[in-house]
């Protein structure tokens, strides 16, 4: 009887709170190193919109004044739901084709050297966010607390 105890129990994973730890750590100092650019850039937007909606006019886009809604919107939930890692694999892969869409769209003269930099920045950006949609928000998030 010991013996299949024992069997039962070997065959069984093994968790560790240093293999939690491993992962965890590094999965919520992710989110918290990539939230703060959508953050601050949501706020920058609400603090001088009439800058913003100028800008979205300049690159040919419709609705300017709802581009800035949606823009702020998944800015700033987004990066907020991102460090609490609340619905995280929905935001990361919003938040990754919102950086796309943005790259393509605003960044795309990839002559100037700004320009280029902010357009491989938010694919860069895009890349880590898919990690996040890929590996989930780990064990530090509300995801984890409210078993999803």
């Amino acid at each position: 009887m010991t013996t299949a105890l024992n069997s039962d129990f070997r065959d069984a994973p093994t968790v560790s709170a240093t293999s939690l730890t491993k992962s965890a750590i590094p999965a919520l100092a992710g989110r918290i190193l990539i939230a703060p650019i959508f953050v601050l850039s949501g706020v920058s937007k609400v603090t001088a919109p009439a800058m913003m909606i100028g800008y979205i006019q300049s690159v040919g886009l419709p609705a300017p004044m709802l581009a800035l809604g949606v823009a702020i919107a998944v800015e700033l939930l987004g990066g907020i739901a991102l460090v609490l890692g609340y619905r995280t694999r929905l935001v990361a892969a919003t938040l990754a084709v919102f950086s796309i869409v943005t790259a393509l769209t605003f960044h795309n003269n990839l002559a100037d050297q700004m320009q280029f930099l902010n357009f491989f920045k938010n694919f860069a950006m895009a890349g880590g966010l898919l990690q996040i949609v890929a590996f989930g928000a780990g064990r530090f998030s509300l995801d984890a607390r409210r078993g999803g």
